[in-house]
């Protein structure tokens, strides 16, 4: 099957910005194998990083590099048969905490020790009775995880003896939720299966004036969260629409309250996935899941940005979405196909250098012999995959990619422009014909190029300029 990337974002690794990801495969009997890798700007791989102990296997929901580098904290998880088999078999949920010099296991948590598998939520025959889909470490040494199978609790963790400390959501909280968006007065609020929960500086969030005076470092802890509200192993949905939600709780008088909520800006349910990220100018950024978009909001909750991925038919969804600076520039040269109807039609030029994110403009330049001097024929602005096309037909072209200052980033190599015999062009158009991927190359050596100087090997053709 073909490889899925979860989790991709810019992390900072050995000194520099690099590209992080959790590959996913699956083999012909449907055993995943997990790897995570970290990539430069060229996005070649630098690093690959996958469990080696026997019986422990990669999650691909979370991992982090912390310390610049210098370790990894990841999840993982460790199947158990029972006596009986498939019945009686359980996966735990396994934190590391592993040295990247020399792969010692600094910390290890394991899932069993702590919450039995009779507190899930999802039936005793479910072997991954927790499900563990977020890993975070504080500045205090402790671990924040959650088991989305036991009513997606979270739960914070002692970073030197495994204890649990305090647990948030399903009906062990150990905080009683005033919800005053939502007027339901002091209680067990139901906020359940929540993805990408994350602490966060008190000074990053929204207080109510109100509460202010009364907040302190030492008293209080924020979390972000995504409130998925839904589960398909439980109904009814906890909400009528998945939220982005920050969560300030009172750890003296164990208590938890809603100061900011996102709702989904088509009040859709996410089933499946989901994050929520603070920005650095003070907007929020939230990726939807399973929902397949993703938005932006102020602090006070209006909407700047909103994307779909897709239609209601479009089977895709993403674990989470990032909003940062990246700057790529492949190892690669640019991909360019050309394509003309005939040997008197104007020829399409398709451009694309994928991953590349200084591009501004494509520079093209044409000549009818390979061996001729090619000459500038246009400049057209970038999309993603960019198509041209000039006024006359041109046999061989070259595509450069411009940066911001009009300089060339790189180069594309010669190509010549694909023709289709006469007998088969009836199935074709001016800008495509997907015969020409198979069939011989139909030479037009001996055909009029429409040059007004039939001596010249230079062929000047003007293209249309391509805009966002």
């Amino acid at each position: 099957m073909v490889p899925r990337a979860h989790n991709l974002r810019p992390i900072q690794y050995q000194g520099a910005i690099h590209l992080a990801y959790t590959s996913i495969e699956e083999d012909t009997i449907r055993v995943r194998h997990c790897k995570h890798r970290i990539l430069k700007s060229s996005y070649a791989v630098v690093a690959e990083l996958a469990i080696h102990e026997r019986g422990l296997k990669v999650d691909p929901h979370e991992f982090e590099i912390l310390d610049g580098g210098r370790t990894l904290l990841q999840a993982a998880t460790r199947t158990h048969d029972g006596e009986t088999g498939d019945i009686d078999s359980v996966e735990e949920a396994v934190l590391q905490e592993v040295d990247l010099t020399d792969s010692d296991v600094l910390f290890e948590w394991r899932s069993l020790d702590y919450i039995t598998r009779e507190m899930t939520c999802v039936g005793m025959r479910e072997p991954d009775y927790l499900h563990l889909n977020f890993v975070q470490k504080d500045e205090r040494g402790n671990f924040l995880v959650n088991g989305y199978n036991v009513c997606s609790a979270a739960y914070y963790i002692n970073g030197s003896t495994g204890a649990i400390i305090w647990s948030l959501g399903n009906s062990n909280s150990s905080f009683h939720f005033f919800d005053n968006n939502h007027m339901k007065g002091t209680g067990k609020y139901g906020l359940k299966y929540m993805h990408h929960v994350r602490f966060q500086p008190l000074s990053r969030i929204h207080l109510p004036d109100l509460l202010k005076a009364n907040i302190s470092d030492s008293g209080h802890i924020a979390v972000s969260l995504f409130d998925n509200a839904f589960s398909a192993a439980q109904s009814p949905p906890t909400a009528a629409f998945s939220s982005a939600t920050v969560v300030l709780l009172d750890l003296q008088h164990h208590t938890a309250r809603i100061v900011e909520r996102y709702p989904h800006p088509r009040g859709a349910i996410a089933a499946m996935f989901g994050s929520l990220t603070l920005l650095p100018d003070g907007d929020r950024f939230i990726g939807w899941g399973s929902a397949r978009d993703m938005s932006q909001h102020t602090r006070d909750g209006h909407t700047i940005f909103h994307a779909e991925i897709g239609d209601e038919d479009t089977l895709v969804g993403s674990l989470r979405a990032f909003k940062a600076s990246w700057v790529g520039r492949p190892a690669t040269q640019p991909a360019v196909y050309a394509y003309a109807w005939g040997c008197s039609w104007k020829t399409a030029v398709y451009v694309s250098w994928n991953g590349a994110t200084e591009v501004r403009s494509y520079r093209v330049s044409g000549a009818n012999k390979k061996k001729a001097r090619f000459v500038q024929v246009a400049i057209g602005d970038k999309n993603f995959e960019t198509r041209l096309q000039t006024d006359r037909f041109v046999q061989y072209v070259f595509v450069e990619a411009l940066g911001q200052d009009g300089l060339s980033l790189e180069r594309s190599s010669v190509v010549l422009a694909r023709v289709p015999p006469p007998v088969e062009a009836r199935g074709c158009s001016e800008w495509r014909c997907p015969a020409t991927l198979s069939l011989p190359q139909y030479g037009c050596s001996n055909q009029g190029h429409g040059s007004s100087d039939s001596s010249s090997h230079e062929v000047q053709a003007v293209l249309a300029q391509v805009r966002r």
